[in-house]
C-alpha cells in the first residue's frame, strides 16, 4: 500500500475536476483539476506539443540464488508511444514478458506540461492476468526535451515492478525506436463530419426488462463497515497535500478520508434545502475514491448512504436541493451486494431506481431541476471499426421519469473512460434545447456550440465560438448561457486559462 504522499495525490487531483461544474452543464477539467483539465486533459499550454512518438523498454533482473544453478529472472517492459492525430493525448501499448509473466495492454497518455500520465483501457491479450480496471493510472512518465532522446523516468502507480529487489524509485524506459508510420486511428475515435448531423434525438421509451438487479461490490478504499457516529477515526499528518488527513481505526496506512471536501475540510459543502443537512466523507487511496453520505433532519439522521461510487458535489443535487443523484453499493438480505443507481427525494426520503440503460451509469448531474445522466464507456480500441460511435445521454425529471434522450458524439480524452472532454448541458431559458461545446474540433478549424431541440430533431444549429489551434483543439472556456435561446447568434465567452 502506498504512502500518504504518493498514494493520495491522485484522488486530490480526481476531485477538483469533477467538482469544477459551468453554466448549467457540467464541465470536466483535466488532471491537475481531475486530470489539469481545464481543457479537458491534462494537456501542456504549447501549440505545438513535442511528440515523443517511440518504442521504449525498461528491464528488471532479479538475481538467481548463488551456487544454485538457477539462472536470473529477467521481466522486460516495452512501450509503445504514438501520439493521437489532432490532439496532445497518446495511444499506449504495453507488453511485458518474463518470468511466468506475459501482459499485453492498451491504455491512452494524457499530456501535460511535465508528465504524460498513463491509464489503462483494455487487454489485448486473453492470456493477461486481469490486474487493473479501465481508468487505473498505470505510471507517469517525466518528460524530457524530444531532441535529446533522453530515458523517461518512471513514477510507478498501480503499475509496479515485480521484483522485490527493484529500486521502484529510480527506473526509466530508454528510448530504442522512432515510429515514423502513419497515424492509427484514435482511441477516441473522433468524428471527421459535422457533429450537428451526429447529435440524435432517441426515443424516451425504456425498454422492457430494463429494471432488475445489477451486481455490485464494495466501493474502493472504505472499510468494510463505517458510520461516523460509530466509526473511531482521527486527523494524522500526510506529509504531502493534504497536510493533515482522517485515518481510520483499524485501517492501513495510505488510505485517507476528509469531509466535506479533499484539499481542505469544509471547502466542497454540498448544501441541501433547510431544515436537512448532508456531510460527505471522501475516501481515497491510489488512483480511487469513494464517497459515504450522511443527510440529517433538523440534526437527526433520515439516512446514511455508504459504498457510493458516483462523484459526489453540489451538482449532484436538484437546484431547489430537495433531491440528489447517488449511485451505490448495497447488501441485500442475503448479504449480495447489489449496485443502485437511485434519485432520493430528501424531503421525504424515497429512493427511486433509475433503470439499467446505456445511458446511466455513476456520470450524472442536475440541470436545474431535470437529471442529465449519460454513459461512460466511450473509448473505443484502434483496431476496432467504431466510427459511429456516440454518447448517450438521458434527461430525467426528479420522479426518475425518462423526459428525452439523445446520442451525441463528444470526444473524451484517450483512456479516460470517465472524464468527458465536453461541456453538455440544457439551456435555463429553454430546458428543451440541448447543448454541446466540444474540446476538439472534429476535423473542422472552429471550435461550436451545437444546439439540438430534444422535441424536434429537424431544429439545430451551430454558433461558433472561437478558431481551434493548428492541432485542432479548441480552448477551455467558461460560457455564459444564461441569456442564450435557440434564436441566439453570439455566446459570450472566457477562455480559461491553467
Amino acid at each position: 500500500m502506498k504512502n500518504y504522499k504518493q498514494g493520495l495525490i491522485v484522488p486530490l487531483l480526481i476531485v477538483i475536476i469533477a467538482v469544477l461544474v459551468i453554466g448549467g452543464g457540467i464541465y470536466f477539467y483535466s488532471k491537475s483539476n481531475q486530470n489539469g483539465q481545464q481543457t479537458v486533459a491534462v494537456t501542456s499550454n504549447d501549440d505545438k506539443p513535442e511528440n515523443y512518438n517511440g518504442t521504449y523498454e525498461f528491464t528488471e533482473i532479479a538475481p538467481g540464488l548463488p551456487n544454485s544453478g538457477q539462472p536470473n529472472m529477467v521481466e522486460d517492459y516495452k512501450l509503445k508511444l504514438q501520439k493521437e492525430e489532432n490532439s496532445r493525448d497518446y495511444i499506449v501499448d504495453i507488453n511485458i514478458d518474463g518470468f511466468q509473466t506475459l501482459e499485453r495492454l492498451h491504455a491512452g497518455g494524457i499530456m501535460s506540461a511535465t508528465k504524460l500520465t498513463v491509464i489503462f483501457y483494455s487487454y489485448s491479450s486473453p492470456d493477461s492476468m486481469k490486474l487493473y480496471k479501465k481508468g487505473d493510472v498505470l505510471f507517469d512518465l517525466e518528460l524530457q526535451p524530444v531532441g535529446e532522446n533522453k530515458p523517461l523516468k518512471i513514477d510507478w502507480n498501480k503499475m509496479h515492478p515485480n521484483f522485490d529487489n527493484t529500486d521502484k524509485s529510480n527506473n526509466f524506459f530508454v528510448k530504442t525506436n522512432t515510429i515514423t508510420e502513419t497515424q492509427p486511428t484514435p482511441i477516441s475515435n473522433i468524428s471527421q463530419t459535422n457533429p450537428l448531423a451526429d447529435i440524435q434525438v432517441l426515443s424516451n421509451t425504456i425498454p422492457a426488462g430494463s429494471y432488475g438487479i445489477v451486481k455490485g461490490g464494495p466501493s474502493a478504499c472504505q472499510p468494510d463497515f463505517f458510520d461516523p457516529k460509530v466509526t473511531k477515526f482521527q486527523k494524522v499528518p500526510t506529509g504531502g497535500s493534504p497536510a493533515e488527513m482522517y485515518q481510520i481505526e483499524g485501517q492501513e496506512e495510505g488510505v485517507g478520508m476528509m469531509i466535506n471536501g479533499w484539499a481542505k475540510e469544509g471547502e466542497d459543502k454540498i448544501s441541501l434545502a433547510s431544515p436537512f443537512d448532508l456531510t460527505t466523507y471522501q475516501f481515497g487511496c491510489a488512483s480511487s475514491f469513494s464517497f459515504v453520505a450522511d443527510i440529517t433532519k433538523n440534526a437527526v439522521r433520515q439516512s446514511l448512504f455508504t459504498n457510493i461510487d458516483n462523484y459526489l458535489t453540489q451538482k449532484s443535487v436538484s437546484e431547489d436541493e430537495t433531491h440528489i443523484f447517488i449511485v451505490n453499493n448495497i447488501k441485500d438480505a442475503n448479504s449480495n451486494w447489489q449496485l443502485k443507481k437511485r434519485i432520493v427525494n430528501i424531503e421525504n426520503d424515497t429512493k427511486t431506481d433509475l433503470p439499467n440503460m446505456t445511458c446511466v451509469s455513476d456520470l450524472g448531474f442536475w440541470n436545474g431541476n431535470k437529471l442529465l445522466t449519460f454513459s461512460d464507456k466511450n473509448l473505443v480500441s484502434a483496431n476496432d471499426d467504431n466510427s459511429n460511435y456516440q454518447t448517450k445521454v438521458c434527461v430525467w425529471n426528479t420522479d426518475g421519469k425518462l423526459l428525452n434522450q439523445v446520442a451525441a458524439k463528444l470526444y473524451w480524452p484517450a483512456a479516460s473512460a470517465y472524464y468527458l472532454g465536453a461541456q453538455i448541458g440544457l439551456l435555463s431559458k429553454d430546458s428543451n434545447i440541448f447543448y454541446t461545446y466540444n474540446s476538439v474540433a472534429s476535423g473542422q478549424n472552429a471550435c461550436y456550440v451545437n444546439l439540438q431541440d430534444l422535441t424536434n430533431q429537424s431544429k439545430n444549429k451551430k454558433i461558433k465560438i472561437t478558431d481551434a489551434d493548428s492541432n485542432g483543439v479548441c480552448p477551455s472556456v467558461k460560457l455564459d448561457l444564461s441569456n442564450v435561446t435557440f434564436s441566439s447568434n453570439t455566446i459570450p465567452y472566457q477562455v480559461v486559462t491553467q
